[in-house]
Formats: C-alpha cells, structure tokens, sequence
C-alpha cells in the first residue's frame, strides 16, 4: 500500500470524524462506533425524500445519514450479513424509524455464499477481481458467509414506497439483479441512488454504463454523479449516481 493511499484514507477519516462530532444528531451513532455517511449529504442537501429504502445497509452508516437529512421519514434497511445486522438492530433503538431486514435483495428468492471482506462494505456475492485487490490494497476476503436474498416485488409493503422514495443499493457488483426483482415496485419509487462502477472490480459485475442503459429503459435518467473514488489508483473506478424519473429530469410532474 502507497504511502501517499494511506495518507489520503487517513486524512479523509480525520475530516470526516470532526464534522461528525459536529452533528448532534450522529452522535448516538458514534456512542455505537458507527460513523454516518457524511459524503452522501451533499445528495440530500438538493434533494429529500419521505421514504428510503437502503439496500445494503451494512451497519447503518447510510441509514443513519438519511435519517438525518430527512427527519420525518422512515428507513428500511436491507442487511444479509448477521454481524452487521445485531448491530444495526441496536442502532435502531436510537433512530426508531429505522425498520430491519435480515436479508438481501436479488431478481428472485435464494441463498448465496457472499465473501465477507475485511472491509465490511466490501463484501460481494460476486468474486473480487485482481483490480479490485490493486485498486483497494488491504481490503481481502476473510471468509464466507451463507445469505439469503428476496425480490422487492415480493416484499415489498405499501409503507415502503410512501410519498417520495428513494431506492439506494450499496451491493457491490449486485446491482442489477436488485432492480430486476423490483421492476414492478420501480413503478412507485422517484429516485435510485447507486455506487457503480467503471472498472471491473468483480468478476461479471455490470459496470455504470449497463446500469445506466438498463435504467433508461425503465424509465429513469442519470441526474447527478456524487463521491467519485479511484482508490489507490489514478483512473476513476466508483461513484455515486443518481438516477431520477425522466419527466423529473426534464422538468415535469414527479
């Protein structure tokens, strides 16, 4: 690992917990070692929503972001790994619009092996590629975990896609298996908000622009493009994209 990667990972860590601390409203997180999503307020600042749905909530450090961007609405987490998701039935006592799942999504119903990374937000059902263990040097798999996935469309409540929705996946690689079990649910959602990727940083991934080909055909443009990340390289290799309805994008009714 570079000197210079390490500095730059250390000094964004620094940034992020001072204005962490700042925030009252994170603060029952960090008494919980959960550090909020703060690269994902910038989003939030221009645009708010009545409901979230976050799939791949890891330990909640999105969830709890988009709870406090958006005070009034509910947050339905989405979480396969069983560590992950103790932890985030305990964050749930202090943000009570937080509502736990402890499974996945995917096109249909099943179990999958998922690789548990040594970063936690880096676990894949898909297999890491070696650009990925150059890309984020000291990120490995440490082990497998057997998961189980639903489709959204079978799941999903009325509650869910109440008032203006926001689809969000943080899945890694999985992302377009997500939106085929929830075709039907699309229908009710105004905006998807997605980390994609353009290097192939897991085997058979779909990268940023076959997500955005995909959601294009179901309705929905690319609106903004948030926290772009090379990781140790000098070659973009994520980002967070924000796709909104068409008729949105262009100025018409939601």
């Amino acid at each position: 690992m570079s000197l210079a990667y390490t500095v730059k990972k250390n000094l964004r860590r620094a940034r992020k917990l001072a204005h962490i601390a700042a925030r009252s409203g994170y603060r029952p997180a960090m008494r919980r070692r959960i550090f909020p999503a703060i690269e994902h307020e910038a989003m939030f600042a221009s645009f708010q929503f009545d409901t979230v749905i976050d799939v791949g909530a890891n330990i909640g450090q999105f969830a709890v972001t988009a709870h406090c961007a958006n005070p009034k609405a509910r947050v339905f987490c989405f979480e396969p790994l069983g560590g992950c998701v103790v932890r985030l039935r305990g964050l749930a006592q202090d943000y009570p619009r937080l509502v736990i799942y402890d499974h996945g999504l995917g096109a249909q119903a099943a179990e999958f092996d998922i690789n548990v990374a040594s970063n936690l937000g880096s676990s894949s059902i898909l297999d890491f590629t070696d650009l990925q263990l150059e890309t984020y040097p000291g990120v490995t798999v440490v082990g497998k975990e057997t998961i189980r996935v639903e489709a959204l469309d079978t799941i999903a409540t009325p509650e869910m896609t109440q008032g203006r929705t926001l689809l969000k996946m943080d899945v890694q690689g999985f992302e377009l298996e997500v939106l085929k079990g929830a075709v039907a649910t699309l229908e009710n959602i105004e905006a998807i908000y997605l980390e994609a990727s353009f290097l192939p940083l897991y085997a058979d991934q779909p990268l940023a622009t076959e997500l955005i080909v995909w959601l294009d055909q179901h309705g929905y443009g690319l609106a903004a493009i948030y926290n772009v990340d090379s990781g140790a390289g000098t070659t973009p290799s994520q980002a967070d994209c924000l796709f909104l309805r068409k008729q949105e994008i262009a100025g018409g009714p939601a």
